[in-house]
Order: structure tokens, then C-alpha cells, then sequence
């Protein structure tokens, strides 16, 4: 019966010596994975800052633009002004002249 007994814990104990051996290459293929989702983290958030780089360039750009836009605009509606002060000027002329 303690023959048996000590079998037992022999068959338990490699039994356990498997599933530990399991575990440690279930844990490093975990970490494995860890790894490269990390690395892929790094080159996302690079990739991310980046583009946010760009974005924010872009806008700046895009508020020159809008900025000159007005500009030319109020010089145009100004000119038009003139030029309709003008013709009011040149229509009545024409009338009193008439």
C-alpha cells in the first residue's frame, strides 16, 4: 500500500511537473505576444503622432488660406463699392446732362 502510495505522488508529482512545463511555455508565448502587440502599439502612436503632425499643418495652412480669402474678398467688395459710387455719380451726371 506504501508502494502504491509513493507511486501515486511519483505519477502526481511529474503530472505537475508537465503541467508547470505547460504553463512556463504558455507564459512565454503569452509574453512573446506581449512583445510584439507593444512594438505595434510604438509604431501606431508614432504613426498617430505623425499624422497629427500633418493635421495640425494642414489647419494651419487651411487658416492662411481662409485669412487671404477675406482679405481679397473685402478688397473686392470695396472696389465694387467705388466702382458702383461711379456709375451712380456718372448716371446722374448723365440725367442732369440730358
Amino acid at each position: 500500500e506504501l508502494t502504491h502510495d509513493l507511486e501515486m505522488k511519483e505519477l502526481e508529482a511529474r503530472q505537475q511537473d508537465v503541467l508547470d512545463r505547460e504553463l512556463e511555455e504558455k507564459c512565454r508565448a503569452m509574453e512573446a505576444q506581449l512583445q510584439e502587440k507593444e512594438k505595434d502599439n510604438l509604431e501606431l502612436r508614432k504613426e498617430l503622432q505623425h499624422k497629427e503632425t500633418l493635421v495640425a499643418a494642414l489647419r494651419s495652412s487651411l487658416r492662411s488660406k481662409e485669412r487671404r480669402f477675406l482679405e481679397e474678398l473685402k478688397r473686392r467688395s470695396h472696389r465694387v463699392t467705388i466702382l458702383d459710387t461711379e456709375l451712380q455719380k456718372q448716371t446722374e451726371a448723365a440725367a442732369y446732362l440730358s
